[in-house]
């Protein structure tokens, strides 16, 4: 007689902790995960009969969790997970022969097939909104308010600060020179704009942001910021050299007690007045143009 053949063994290919990580990042189905590829259920095992009466009658032994799977369109996850729970290892081994080889423990496995099915209960993530670059850059025009006039009616401005030899502020009559300093531009700055990028429903949005600081003006805080010039004067001979001559960026922060700053290269004579008095860098000049512009203010400078 030929020899039989033999019959080709099943392999059952067992999932890793690895492999369960990536099945779950990748968002498969939990069917799809648990049973083999196009979530295919295994084939069921035919039961066995018995003859009586010439009657066969079927001698059932699904359990729980093989009609819940039976029926899984037309049952909840929540009640797969509750069955999943409350079953042995020998029925979740045949019916998830993908997941349970005997090889890992069945508390391992049961937990982590109960976070199958409970990933594909939760709702799904929405995706975060991006701000575009055009967006942001829109953002940083809407920043800067232009102000008109630097201060009163007037669109520019001219101050003297009298020194005397030492550089010491003196009154005009005692000086042998003074700085002329000059604002030529003021605006203000948004210093709460930061809401707009932080909050998704304003992304994207230019004309919903225009309308809110249209109708709620007082409701963000902004500084308001002059640019100017500064030269040194002797007597009516202006020194145009680098040393004696500068530019700066006058801020006031109304939302931070009045505190003021000045920022820019500005000649070491101007921004040191006052040290051998024990006043700080700038401190000077910041209350001299605190005093002309008429500002409640504390320096920058301890």
């Amino acid at each position: 007689m030929p020899p039989k053949k033999k019959a080709k063994k099943t392999q059952t290919v067992s999932l890793d902790k690895r492999a369960q990580a990536k099945l779950l990042r990748d968002k498969a189905s939990a069917f799809t995960v648990v049973c083999g590829v196009g979530g295919k259920m295994p084939p069921k095992k035919k039961a066995k009969t018995a003859k009586t009466n010439n009657t066969n009658k079927k001698k059932s032994n699904e359990s729980a969790l093989a009609k819940v799977i039976a029926n899984r369109y037309s049952t909840s996850n929540a009640v797969i997970v509750e069955t999943i729970e409350s079953a042995t290892f020998g029925e979740l081994r045949m019916c998830f022969p993908l997941v349970f080889d005997g090889k890992l423990t069945s508390s391992n496995n049961k937990d982590w097939l109960k976070a199958v099915f409970k990933k594909e209960m939760s709702p799904p993530k929405r995706k975060a909104k991006k701000r575009s670059r055009a967006y942001l850059a829109e953002l940083k025009e809407l920043k800067r308010t232009e102000r008109k006039y630097v201060i009163g009616n007037q669109e520019t401005t001219e101050f003297k600060l009298y020194v005397n030899r030492k550089g010491e502020e003196v009154d005009e009559p005692r000086s042998l020179g003074h700085w002329l300093i000059k604002l030529i531009s003021s605006y203000e700055i948004n210093t709460d704009m930061y809401v707009f990028e932080e909050e998704e429903e304003y992304y994207n949005d230019i004309p919903k942001i225009k309308q809110e600081l249209k109708d709620h003006p007082d409701k963000y805080n902004k500084d308001i910021v002059w640019e100017g010039t500064v030269i040194k004067v002797d007597g009516y001979r202006i020194i145009t050299q680098p040393d004696w001559s500068g530019k700066f960026v006058l801020t006031y922060h109304r939302d931070n007690d009045g505190d003021v700053e000045i920022k820019g290269k500005v000649p070491r004579d101007l921004r040191n007045m006052g040290k051998a008095d024990g006043c700080g860098k700038f401190q000077v000049f910041e209350e001299f143009l605190c005093e002309k512009l008429k500002l409640g203010f504390e320096s920058g400078e301890d």
